[in-house]
């Protein structure tokens, strides 16, 4: 228990309804903190992971409930055409989120439609798992939010930006805690990391979120 203190989690463990949604970044604190993480989210209600699930035991246990994957890109054609999800999360999760809207390019792109569809159906073909994409309207929402104000080009959020609008906006999610871990809002550079980083600080702070 004095580790769990020290991770701060003892305030949520009276609460046990929680969701977690889990990051790739390193859990690098000790062996304790890693092993009262691990306890943690292992005795979570909804747990959620994302692509390859690098942090799977190593620090956040192994319960997996949902994989948030997305579905555009190079990452994508990795995921559908030359390697299958971690096949250890893979046995776990009842549901595939997708982090990118089939419909997010104007109709006149129907190449590109095609593809993100294709990628779906082949996704499903290969992994016999239910899934869906977040709405082309919450990605509009989303990107605005860390976009420039000024009409500039709009900004791509990370994947974990958009799985994290989507927990937070779960209906069956309602009334849990929503914690994020693994997070280091850092990545790809033409992701908003900083503003993002932010958000999810100001939403910690509004107590919509738990950062650990």
């Amino acid at each position: 228990m004095f580790f769990v203190k020290k991770l701060k989690l003892n305030r949520f463990l009276k609460e046990k309804k929680r969701v977690v949604l889990i990051g790739n970044a390193p859990i690098k604190k000790n062996k304790y903190y890693r092993k009262a993480l691990s306890d943690f989210i292992d005795d979570s209600d909804v747990v959620i992971r994302i692509n390859s699930a690098d942090n799977y035991s190593k620090g956040t246990g192994k319960k997996s409930d949902i994989l948030g994957i997305i579905n555009i890109a190079d990452p994508a054609i990795e995921f559908s055409y030359r390697r299958e999800i971690n096949k250890h999360v893979k046995e776990k999760i009842s549901s595939v989120w997708f982090s990118r809207p089939l419909d997010l390019y104007s109709s006149s792109n129907i190449l590109v439609e095609e593809n993100l569809s294709g990628y779906i159906l082949n996704f499903q073909k290969l992994n016999h798992i239910p899934s869906h994409a977040i709405s082309r309207e919450q990605y509009q929402y989303i990107s605005k939010k860390i976009s420039p104000a000024n009409g500039g080009n709009m900004i791509d959020p990370s994947s974990g930006f958009c799985f994290l609008h989507m927990m937070l906006s779960a209906e069956e999610f309602k009334g849990l805690k929503k914690i994020l871990v693994g997070f280091s809002w850092e990545g790809w550079a033409g992701h908003n990391w900083s503003l993002e980083n932010k958000i999810c600080l100001d939403l910690h702070k509004n107590g919509d979120i738990f950062i650990l």
